[in-house]
């Protein structure tokens, strides 16, 4: 089995490196650098003479071969900085992709918002990180509870001692890194109050034709967790609807004989906040409880019907895009419509109704075009049950003879406190705990828990 290469982190304002772990050869820098800024301008020259959206990176592919020595350069793009990430020939693409994301929810745990001024000023937190998250190449510490005994975070404090040019001041640490028997957890956690929370979100996309019929739908699901419990708790959790999940994957702490056994989730939970598993809705559950996004079917489970109307002539064209709520017992939240409408294009007599009647922009939204993306965006307001149909038309006109609209126009949105698979938790029982009355006391100390839910989709209308 080969290793990581190295990472390299690019401003994407400067196209420079900002940070980069030591690379053998050093010139290999160099080689995965400009291999990737090579095909970003090619993807960029590429852009403007095809449909798609304007971003050159959209145009990217996510996986870049370098050559048989370097191997192959795997990317993101996040808070206006691109991750390379670089790793021999024969390793899998998705143990990079793997890394990076766990390297960036670790950092947003230290520093907050991922941008190129936070990375700036925090220098020695992200290279401390990946000292002891990547040690010759290979993945080592990746649980943030470990980390952060390892890697203290920044504090007011320590950035003021540090602009002062103090050094050895700050709190001392009590606690001894690697002193517990459970990696993800430290062995002295303790809470003022004994809290846990559940989000329960699950996704839906769906590929609809012009007239909003559904013809093809995945749903998957996570559950997040934050768990605020002191000492070493053990919880039992149990679903409801378990036969709705399939193809579950789940965080190390979960005991997978028990789950396959009887279908329960035992586990010992990190402090803090987690991904507890994902899932596959292997098949729509459409029980008469009310968090339900639809009761009718398939075509009317992403909970809307998106209806897409395109005429292209010489030089232009019309279009018309309707949103229409079906059997939802949730409002919709956060709509929003997006097509990339092409490089030279101008919007002509566009108007946003509602149906039978209506055009203030409380109701039907209001429009815009993104002058860089070059994309409309139709920002719809919170859709009730009964709300009734919406309507964005216009013309458009360009200067190409033949117009190249975007096939596919996008709807994203999310309804709260719904599910589609009716998976939610039917019991959760908790054990040695500590703090007051719990481990030796004559009461079990009392747990506050919290569960969310909602459904995001996003649905792809080719017209």
């Amino acid at each position: 089995m080969g290793s990581i290469a190295g990472l390299i982190i690019l401003s994407a304002s400067s196209r420079q490196p900002i940070i980069s772990t030591p690379f053998r050869p050093p010139s290999r820098q160099y080689v995965y650098t400009h291999t990737f800024l090579s095909a970003l301008d090619a993807a960029s020259d590429s852009s403007s003479i095809s449909r798609g959206p304007a971003s050159p990176t959209a145009q990217l592919d996510p996986v870049l071969w370098v050559d048989e020595t370097a191997g192959v350069c795997c990317w993101l793009q996040k808070g206006g900085l691109w991750f390379l990430i670089c790793i021999d020939k024969e390793d899998n693409p998705l143990i990079g992709f793997r890394f990076l994301e766990v390297f960036l929810s670790i950092l947003e745990g230290y520093i907050g918002d991922i941008s190129e001024s936070h990375l700036k000023s925090c220098f020695d937190i992200v290279y401390q990180l990946l000292e002891e998250m990547l040690d010759e190449g290979y993945p080592q510490t990746t649980e943030a509870n470990i980390l952060r005994d390892l890697v203290l975070p920044p504090s007011l404090l320590s950035k003021v001692l540090d602009v002062a040019g103090v050094s050895g001041l700050g709190p001392p640490s009590t606690h001894v890194p690697f002193s517990s028997s459970i990696p993800w957890r430290r062995s002295d956690v303790k809470h003022s109050s004994n809290e846990i929370f559940f989000d329960f979100v699950e996704s839906v996309q769906s590929t609809v034709d012009r007239r909003g019929n559904t013809k093809r739908m995945t749903r998957s699901g996570r559950v997040d967790c934050n768990a605020r419990l002191s000492g070493t708790p053990d919880l039992i959790l149990t679903l409801t609807n378990p036969s709705a999940v399939s193809t579950p994957a789940f965080h190390p702490c979960v005991r997978l004989a028990r789950y396959l056994k009887d279908q329960a989730l035992s586990f010992v939970p990190p402090d803090g906040m987690f991904k507890l598993m994902d899932y596959i809705i292997s098949r729509p559950s459409h029980p008469s409880d009310s968090s339900a996004v639809g009761n009718r079917g398939e075509d009317n489970e992403t909970g809307v019907r998106f209806v897409t109307k395109v005429k292209l002539s010489e030089r232009g064209g019309t279009f018309s895009l309707t949103v229409l709520p079906t059997h939802l017992s949730r409002p919709i939240e956060g709509a929003v419509v997006k097509w990339f409408l092409g490089h030279d294009v101008a919007l002509e007599k566009v108007s946003a109704t509602l149906s039978p009647g209506g055009s203030n922009e409380a109701e039907v939204g209001r429009w815009e075009v993104d002058g860089i993306e070059k994309t409309l965006i139709w920002k719809l307001p919170t859709l009730n049950p009964r709300s009734t149909a919406r309507n964005l038309s216009g013309s458009f006109v360009t200067s190409s003879t033949e117009p190249l609209p975007d096939p596919t126009i996008h709807l994203s949105y999310t309804i709260h406190q719904a599910s589609i698979s009716q998976v939610r938790i039917a019991q959760l029982k908790v054990s040695n705990l500590g703090g007051p009355g719990g481990k030796g006391g004559q009461q079990q100390p009392k747990v506050f828990r919290g569960v969310r839910g909602r459904v995001e989709a996003l649905v792809e209308a080719r017209w």
